[in-house]
């Protein structure tokens, strides 16, 4: 439910395009330890930033997902962009 109300936010408040510099392999901070986003993160205007972030770089690299530390910011987060044929046909009972 955190992330179902989290992604509505996000819809809601576009920001400004930030295309990050996607770090390289053997990037010394590719190997710390993210920190976790916890349930008060949700809905922070830090963490809405950081998705639109990852989304941007991750349009713009052409991936299908990016991670929080491969654009510098030791978070787990990880961006996953998914398209579902049909989905606003789905039906509940059907």
């Amino acid at each position: 439910m955190l992330l179902v109300s989290l992604l509505l936010e996000f819809g809601k408040n576009k920001i400004i395009m930030a295309i990050k510099t996607a770090l390289l392999i053997g990037t010394p901070s590719l190997r710390e330890v993210s920190s976790p986003i916890t349930p008060e993160d949700f809905g922070s205007a830090w963490l809405l930033e950081l998705i639109q972030d990852l989304h941007d770089s991750q349009e713009h690299y052409g991936g299908v997902g990016i991670a929080a530390p491969q654009i510098g910011v030791i978070d787990e987060l990880f961006y996953l962009a998914l398209s579902i044929p049909n989905a606003t046909k789905c039906r509940s009972g059907t």
